[in-house]
């Protein structure tokens, strides 16, 4: 099987980097990143199952969640590392 190559950027929102994780239980996962890419910075993980796609993730935003005027309850997020 040849390797795939993550999705060019001309197809992903502006703003939207795609990269393959290896290492992962023996995995090597595509994963889509948004945000500062610099070291140390906190981060958000936002999965899906299947069927789904990390297009159900469209419409979160870093404030909150869409059209629901609450911002992130941090205390509900638990800090991994």
């Amino acid at each position: 099987m040849s390797e795939l190559s993550p999705l060019p950027s001309e197809v992903l929102p502006a703003g939207i980097r795609a990269r393959f994780v290896s290492g992962i239980n023996g995995l090597r996962m595509h994963i889509l990143e948004a945000g500062s890419a610099a070291p140390g910075r906190p981060a958000v993980l936002l999965l899906h199952g299947f069927p789904e796609l990390a297009y159900s993730w469209r419409k979160i935003t870093a404030d909150g969640l869409p059209n629901s005027g609450t911002p992130w309850d941090k205390a509900v997020f638990k800090v991994l590392g």
